[in-house]
């Protein structure tokens, strides 16, 4: 998929991710959130800058670990509900 999304953090801070965010288990915030990129902290490829992540559905999924509500796409909805995120 061609293009980006921007994430907007705060007032000060944002980041350019794939078009495709969140659409396949991947470290998609290594080398694209503010903090994952080098000389930051934790940094490209340290703790969870490194850690992989996906959308989910939260009404078909059995994680041992509850998936959270994205707070990158807030305004995103899958079937009428708010999009879900999983390690």
């Amino acid at each position: 998929i061609k293009g980006e999304t921007i994430v907007q953090f705060d007032e000060n801070s944002k980041g350019s991710y794939p078009a495709d965010l969140g659409a396949r288990c991947e470290a998609w915030d290594d080398g694209h959130h503010p903090s994952c990129k080098e000389g930051e902290e934790p940094g490209i490829g340290n703790g969870w800058c490194a850690q992989k992540w996906c959308y989910v559905d939260s009404c078909n999924c059995d994680l041992p670990v509850l998936p959270g509500v994205s707070a990158y796409v807030p305004d995103a909805r899958y079937r009428g509900r708010p999009v879900f995120f999983s390690y």
